[in-house]
């Protein structure tokens, strides 16, 4: 990425590093540290803290001062309840415009991604697993839809690892041929009730693991 000003490349890398489980949620960011670390003046570190705060990465407080944010379940529903929506209705208008080859190529991607069963790479399938998906919603042929869609799991890649053990894999592998199939068919009701179903079993899982950690 080619960074315009100072304040954007402190801005994207420790967006980077939130998302990426880099910095974890409660850490404590200190703007002196952060601007040696990056080269640069106290002045870009404040305006890129400022961005992440108004986006709900970080929290600016009077005398914490800037600490990274977690998820709470209140912020995961609200996240889910739009996921829910935005990618059932990316994946009815997907329908309409897969050619046959793309959709051969999505079967493809998950007839591969049955490696990362076998291996039980699961940090992996949950990358490709990601890749399913876009793969689809990059037809919709809407932008916006997409860039929102994008936006909402690169914020919540900070939610516990859905893949916790082998059988969550092959729940996953198994509803992708679903999915796969009703694309092929070309059915586009079945494709946004089989997605809008997806993201809901995930939505389940995610709160369920949320609410373990809160007890370990």
């Amino acid at each position: 990425m080619v960074y315009r000003t100072k304040r954007e490349k402190v801005y994207w890398s420790l967006q980077e590093q939130i998302i990426n489980g880099a910095i974890r949620p409660g850490t404590r960011l200190v703007i002196s540290n952060l601007a040696k670390q990056f080269n640069v003046s106290e002045i870009p570190v404040r305006e890129a803290l400022q961005m992440l705060a108004q986006e709900g990465y970080v929290q600016l407080t009077p005398h914490a001062g800037v600490i990274v944010t977690s998820l709470s379940e209140d912020d995961i529903r609200e996240i889910f309840e739009i996921r829910i929506q935005l990618e059932g209705f990316a994946g009815r208008l997907a329908t309409d415009h897969l050619s046959n080859a793309n959709i051969r190529d999505i079967r493809e991607m998950v007839e591969q991604s049955e490696q990362y069963l076998k291996n039980v790479d699961l940090e992996r399938y949950a990358k490709v697993n990601r890749k399913f998906h876009e793969q689809i919603y990059r037809f919709a042929n809407n932008q916006r839809l997409l860039t929102l869609i994008t936006e909402l799991w690169n914020y919540s890649n900070r939610y516990p690892n859905f893949f916790t053990d082998v059988s969550d894999v092959e729940n996953s592998i198994r509803e992708h041929y679903i999915i796969v199939e009703a694309l092929e068919k070309r059915d586009a009701d079945r494709v946004e009730h089989l997605l809008r179903e997806h993201t809901k079993m995930a939505y389940r899982k995610i709160i369920k693991l949320v609410k373990e950690m809160k007890f370990e």
